[in-house]
């Protein structure tokens, strides 16, 4: 992978630009899973749920524009706030709903400006490369997945089991063979993990899990710190 290239997108959307929550190992992983996604050929657009302020959206949409083959970066989320937990919404190591209600992990520190500001005055993105679906996932992915036919990378932080599973639900199927699936709360919420885990114990994906690493291949202490996993659709 070219890390000057990935350097270069860094310094556009990484946290000195307050514009994505992800350190810059999980960044490097959501960019070098295109990037192998386009040298190896494999169909689909990019499918991003939970995007905050657009860091890794305007990544994505930077390799689809580069890429000049018309793959786009999907971009799902309510741009108003996170959606409410329910009972599986616990923290890795908490045996009842805590964290998840607290204010500082109930995002609304952003909107729709937010992320059009990252993609389209920042990064400088095409608009044709990037397409933000705001509202609630329940409502927009039965109207909008529809007209994904092919997914190359889906990548999933939704924080809560149900937005996960309705994630999984939609868009699953439509993940290339070789595709990747990465799941940011894998590890630290156990809502979400639940959820996959239940959608792939039913489906029968037997694909191995495995933890994001550190740039340089370490890998991380524990599933809570090293929350991020991804897999390689068979």
């Amino acid at each position: 992978m070219k890390l000057t290239e990935f350097s270069e997108i860094w310094g556009v959307v990484g946290p000195q630009q307050n514009r994505t929550k992800c350190p810059e190992y999980r960044a490097y992983n959501a960019y070098k899973s295109l990037k192998i996604a386009i040298e190896k050929g494999i169909e689909g657009d990019v499918v991003e749920l939970g995007v905050w302020k657009g860091g890794i959206s305007a990544l994505f949409g930077r390799l689809c524009e580069d890429e000049g083959k018309g793959r786009v970066a999907w971009a799902f989320d309510s741009f108003q706030g996170m959606s409410e937990c329910n009972e599986h919404d616990m923290a890795e190591g908490e045996d009842a709903v805590r964290l998840a209600r607290e204010p500082g992990v109930q995002l609304h520190n952003f909107d729709l400006n937010d992320f059009n500001h990252t993609c389209f005055d920042l990064m400088k993105l095409k608009t044709s490369c990037v397409r933000a679906v705001p509202g609630w996932v329940n409502d927009t992915l039965p109207r909008y997945a529809p007209q994904i036919k092919a997914i190359s990378v889906l990548r999933v932080d939704l924080d809560w089991h149900e937005p996960t599973l309705d994630a999984f639900n939609y868009l699953y199927d439509k993940v290339s063979p070789g595709g990747y699936v990465i799941c940011d709360d894998f590890g630290y919420w156990k809502g979400a993990r639940k959820a996959i885990l239940d959608f792939r114990n039913a489906r029968g994906i037997e694909d191995p899990i495995i933890q994001t690493p550190n740039i340089d291949g370490s890998p991380l202490p524990d599933i809570k710190v090293g929350t991020e996993h991804y897999w390689i659709k068979s």
